[in-house]
């Protein structure tokens, strides 16, 4: 299913898992729930890899731009737009990528903030080998390109249930 939701096609043939992760409490903080750091995502991005994450960080975006529509933000979903864009930052921020200026206050605004900041250092991280440990938890440019891909499509699929519900 993520496969199809992504490359927007079947797959063909058996998946192999190749990899598995179970989340752990974060060192001080076990209420936190350590995310993945999985083996390919140590691997540095090269020029290539970064404009596909670009490509396809450009892509669901659209999506969720498609699902907000031209409906007024309602609190319920201001809350959740907030959370991807103070999220995304986070994201960036464990791998000491931190946007210069005042933000913005809005949601929506916020979020378009964090996310043109996000398209104009992502090719700034091509090539170099970035590993840092955040509260036991490993960061990458490749983790926070997947992360963010993820995190989006998944409230993506919850504003437009809550739109849906609504309508």
């Amino acid at each position: 299913d993520a496969y199809r939701a992504e490359m927007g096609r079947d797959v063909s043939g058996p998946v192999r898992t190749i990899e598995r992760w179970r989340g752990t409490p974060a060192p001080g903080d076990p209420g936190f729930i350590t995310n993945a750091t999985f083996a390919d995502d140590r691997r540095p991005l090269d020029a290539g890899e970064v404009n596909t994450g670009i490509a396809r960080l450009e892509r669901h975006h659209r999506r969720f731009r498609d699902v907000i529509g031209g409906v007024p933000v309602s609190d319920e979903i201001g809350i959740i737009i907030h959370h991807l864009a103070t999220a995304e930052q986070w994201y960036l921020g464990n791998i000491d990528l931190v946007p210069d200026g005042k933000r913005p206050n809005g949601p929506l605004e916020r979020f378009a903030w964090i996310r043109a900041f996000t398209l104009r250092v992502l090719p700034t991280l091509a090539d170099r080998d970035i590993l840092a440990d955040c509260g036991g938890e490993g960061w990458t440019p490749r983790k926070v390109i997947r992360r963010t891909i993820w995190h989006e499509r998944d409230h993506t699929r919850q504003i437009a249930t809550i739109l849906a519900a609504s309508a």
